[in-house]
């Protein structure tokens, strides 16, 4: 996944290098017309030769006229000139559509590399009236240009056509049809990423290698990352070591930050506890010291405030309760004396009528008063 994330990443790169000359390529054209009338092949080759040094990455740039015969070339290379090559397939593509391309020039001998053309119109009064071509010989760019990095023991890049060919290689081997273009065809068939194993056969002084292929999204090429397979899977290996053992590393940390976090939050809890027990049992004297700016202390601060105003309340009723057992005592103590004033009333009366002699109810009236 590794090699195919990276391959993915040349692919995009190279996708947006090339499309950026094809750009470059066309700005320089509209800004230098060659249609006016008193044009001359001056200008011409001035827009050459301004295209060849300000762009830089081409070996050669070639202007063709409308019947696709050499006009000029820079660098000069004069048994180029007056040749025909409105044979090529994407010179004659160029002149009938007036549509800029890249294509691959497949060389005629194995001695020669591929060279990639940029391809772009030349118009006068809105029809087209030639091409200029640049070739990029992407062996002189190369790939270790690219924002890749180290690709490790026995791993190379490359660069390949749909066909297989190799348009350039990370390590500079010569130029052929991928050996592994068998395993890769039917994802170069259809232009989708993937990853393969390539099996070599009993005896080869080679080992089996994993092959990532991840396609270019403008051109019909690909980028394909190889490498032994032991050597890359050696790397996920000894990744998942690390990875096992800082996960072990790290549940003990998180086992020590919980312990000490559970710490923190179970003894205030547990003082919390005793607090209200002792509280409900009535012992509202001892108080509540929790300093702690999160929840549980703004729960103590909320026990402490209900057992201050609890002590002050049962204070209160005591007080009540006092004040009222001595009026109660002061009530029944004057019920008392008059109680016993009206027994003796009472006992007087009974004196009183238990006789009509005035004499003995005066004399029995006096000791009942006595």
């Amino acid at each position: 996944q590794q090699r195919l994330a990276l391959g993915a990443t040349i692919a995009s790169h190279m996708d947006y290098t090339l499309g950026r000359v094809l750009r470059q390529m066309e700005d320089s054209v509209s800004r230098t017309p060659i249609d006016r009338a008193d044009s001359s092949i001056e200008d011409e080759r001035q827009l050459l030769s301004d295209t060849y040094h300000k762009l830089g990455a081409f070996s050669t740039v070639e202007l063709v006229d409308v019947d696709g015969t050499v006009v000029w070339t820079e660098p000069t290379l004069t048994e180029a000139f007056g040749a025909s090559i409105a044979g090529q397939s994407h010179i004659s593509r160029l002149l009938t559509t007036g549509v800029p391309s890249i294509d691959l020039v497949v060389p005629v001998t194995a001695s020669e590399e591929p060279v990639v053309a940029l391809s772009v119109p030349l118009r006068g009064k809105g029809f087209v009236i030639g091409g200029m071509i640049g070739k990029l010989s992407l062996s002189r760019v190369g790939l270790d240009t690219l924002p890749a990095p180290n690709l490790g023991p026995t791993a190379r890049a490359e660069l390949i056509s749909k066909s297989g060919l190799v348009i350039v290689s990370s390590d500079g081997s010569p130029s052929g049809f991928v050996d592994h273009v068998v395993v890769l065809q039917d994802l170069l068939d259809r232009r989708q990423s993937g990853i393969t194993l390539h099996k070599m056969p009993a005896g080869s002084v080679r080992p089996d290698h994993i092959v990532a292929y991840a396609p270019l999204t403008t051109l019909p090429w690909g980028i394909v990352i190889e490498q032994d397979q032991d050597v890359a899977l050696a790397l996920p290996q000894e990744l998942q070591t690390k990875m096992a053992l800082i996960g072990v590393l790290a549940l003990l940390v998180a086992g020590g930050v919980a312990w000490v976090g559970v710490r923190r939050l179970v003894r205030p809890l547990l003082s919390l506890t005793i607090a209200a027990e002792r509280i409900a049992s009535g012992d509202l004297d001892k108080s509540l010291v929790i300093k702690r700016r999160d929840e549980l202390g703004a729960l103590a601060f909320s026990f402490e405030a209900m057992r201050v105003k609890l002590r002050s309340s049962l204070e209160e009723i005591r007080r009540w309760n006092e004040e009222l057992e001595k009026r109660v005592e002061r009530r029944t103590r004057e019920l008392a004396r008059r109680n016993q004033e009206l027994t003796v009333i009472n006992s007087l009366a009974e004196t009183v009528n238990s006789s009509l002699d005035l004499e003995e109810v005066l004399s029995k009236a006096l000791d009942q008063v006595l």
